[in-house]
């Protein structure tokens, strides 16, 4: 049996704390014990250890300071992928029932990141820089990719503050990595038009000409049935989300997702008839049925192919045998959108009613895309202005040949 001795031995006049009693284990450690009630009343022990007297009663000491704290020690030593993994449970459940998991998706995806990085380290041993070092890996992703990252490990440390497994969030305080602006660009006059002449060669090419003269998003594009267009409006109401590559309809991206847009003239054609395939959706598959999500990305590659051959005069694999270079045309589907803000801009719209067309449902989103546009527009004015200057940089030289007088020699 383990030897149990006072503290310091003959001291009946010390204080209680020490005239704790210790077992002196085998092994030549002293442990010292502590009884205690969690908040719910369970009574727990817990066992402090130490090669002196002294070191096993500070241990516990420091114990019983967490304890006044509140902090719950249940799970104070829980680790980061321990703790991630509770977490994202009780988050699926916060969305079960919602139309899809993407909010779900993008907290697993970012917390992965977590778990690789201080996945083994406790969660109340996770400090600042860890944070920061995560963060700065994603410093030349967008601002709204960062800001994204950032959430989701707040939101991971604010929960356990919530619980008392720690007393501060790490997150708190940290400037984030400066970023990219938005890489969404607008098209050329050449793409537009490309696109314009070629999109009755491709079930695509109708939600092509949507998304650049209506501005709609393409989950928009993919909810839209023909009912929802009269003779002059496009009238949008719903959006479509993907789950496990099944298309989910659900309300739009915002409140100011419904709008009602005018039909410009280059849509008076592409929506002139319905298909033969008697769908009621306006773009469908290869079958006539909604877009999935792999339909919709199969769909476009396959657009931007028939663009390419197009742009190039000839299919891919003639171009060795014909002696031409490959020009395949890239455009990713938002590119379209930012088009129609630009054109809008360009004819002259005011920013609250390109709002209102654009679904957004903050004007800034707005006023950010037409003051970047306004610049663009500045800078390239003045580089029209430099060259056209630059003809008159001679100011001051002379011009012709120069020509020397003489006096004549005094007559005698």
């Amino acid at each position: 049996m383990p030897k149990v001795i006072p503290l310091f031995p003959g001291s009946a006049d010390k204080p209680k704390e020490s005239q704790e009693r210790f077992t002196r284990r085998k092994d030549g450690l002293y442990q010292l014990e502590l009884r205690y009630d969690l908040p719910d009343g369970t009574k727990k022990k817990k066992s402090f250890y130490g090669k002196t007297q002294s070191e096993a009663l500070e241990k516990r000491k420091a114990f019983e300071r967490v304890l006044d704290t509140g902090q719950n020690v249940a799970k104070m030593n829980i680790s980061v992928a321990a703790w991630v993994e509770q977490w994202l449970v009780t988050i699926r459940k916060k969305y079960d029932g919602k139309p899809t998991t993407r909010t779900y998706n993008t907290h697993k995806r970012e917390s992965n990141r977590l778990v690789s990085a201080v996945g083994k380290k406790q969660l109340r041993d996770v400090v600042r820089s860890d944070i920061e070092s995560i963060l700065y890996t994603r410093s030349n992703m967008s601002k709204k990719t960062i800001r994204q990252t950032y959430n989701t490990l707040r939101a991971i440390f604010e929960t356990a503050r919530g619980d008392r497994i720690i007393t501060y969030n790490p997150c708190d305080g940290i400037t984030l990595p400066v970023g990219t602006e938005g890489s969404h660009r607008a098209l050329t006059t050449f793409e537009r038009k490309l696109i314009t002449s070629t999109w009755q060669d491709h079930r695509m090419g109708r939600a092509a000409m949507l998304m650049m003269y209506a501005g709609l998003r393409f989950g928009e594009v993919a909810a839209l049935r023909w009912d929802d267009i009269d003779a002059s409006h496009i009238h949008v109401h719903a959006a479509v989300a993907y789950e496990s590559n099944q298309p989910i309809e659900k309300d739009t991206k915002t409140k100011a997702g419904k709008r009602s847009i005018p039909i410009v003239a280059p849509l008076l054609t592409v929506l002139a008839a319905r298909p033969l395939n008697g769908s009621e959706y306006v773009c469908t598959s290869t079958k006539g049925t909604q877009l999935s999500k792999a339909a919709r990305e199969c769909g476009w590659e396959s657009f931007l192919y028939r663009l390419s051959v197009k742009n190039t005069g000839c299919e891919k694999h003639w171009c060795k045998r014909k002696d031409i270079k490959w020009a395949p045309v890239e455009i990713r589907t938002h590119d379209l959108r930012h088009t129609y803000c630009t054109m809008l801009y360009d004819a002259g719209v005011d920013v609250k009613r390109a709002q209102e067309l654009m679904g957004h449902n903050d004007l800034s989103v707005t006023m950010k895309i037409y003051t970047h546009l306004s610049e663009e527009r500045s800078a390239a004015s003045d580089k029209a202005l430099h060259s056209y200057f630059d003809s008159f940089a001679d100011v001051g030289k002379s011009v012709g040949k120069s020509r020397r007088y003489y006096l004549k020699k005094p007559l005698k």
